[in-house]
């Protein structure tokens, strides 16, 4: 994974306040443009179904949007599908696993 940070063209974010700098009401939590053809051209030039991003603040307090390229290691990735294999029998009843159970209680 790259350090560099990739910007999302064409959709621009911006702090909750209005252009005299005063703050909007708590429940606006930012405000929020998209320019059109470039958000699509942009987003065509994209691989696959999903662009993930994260709204981020400049050191001189700027807001702007970056791409979201973390993606889980394979240790992760058998954490994750452990875990929800377990939701799912404990959910239909197949298997009673014990929360506290461990993959290296197992002998072999």
């Amino acid at each position: 994974m790259s350090d560099e940070v990739q910007f999302v063209n064409g959709l621009i974010i911006k702090a909750p306040v209005k252009k005299d700098g005063s703050p909007l009401p708590d429940w606006i939590k930012a405000k929020g443009s998209i320019k059109i053809a470039e958000l699509i051209g942009w987003l065509n030039e994209q691989e696959g179904e999903w662009v993930n991003f994260d709204v981020k603040e400049s050191k001189k307090g700027k807001w702007y949007v970056a791409v979201d390229n973390w993606t889980p290691t394979k240790d992760e990735e058998y954490a994750k599908g452990t875990a929800q294999a377990r939701e799912v029998m404990n959910a239909q009843g197949d298997v009673a696993i014990a929360p506290d159970f461990d993959d290296g209680d197992i002998p072999f």
